[in-house]
């Protein structure tokens, strides 16, 4: 069994100062809890879908893949 957490971390991605703030604070996340805390950040994955559904249908399972869920609004 691993040590390591999973975490869901969504935010604001309406400009780019919500865009660093997020990737900025996971980071942080990171560092502080030595990588027991490993952040996904939606606003990372690369979009090759075709379809607003089919991204939320990705970002969904992502979720449900994670151990916890950070959200920053």
């Amino acid at each position: 069994m691993s040590n390591t957490l999973n975490v869901y971390f969504a935010g604001s991605l309406f400009n780019h100062k919500d865009l660093t703030g997020n990737a900025l604070l996971a980071r942080h996340i990171e560092k502080r809890s030595e990588n027991i805390y490993r952040c996904f950040l939606p606003q990372d994955v690369e979009q090759h879908q075709t379809s607003a559904r089919e991204i939320r249908n990705e970002l969904i399972l992502k979720l449900i893949e994670c151990d916890l869920g950070l959200f920053s609004f």
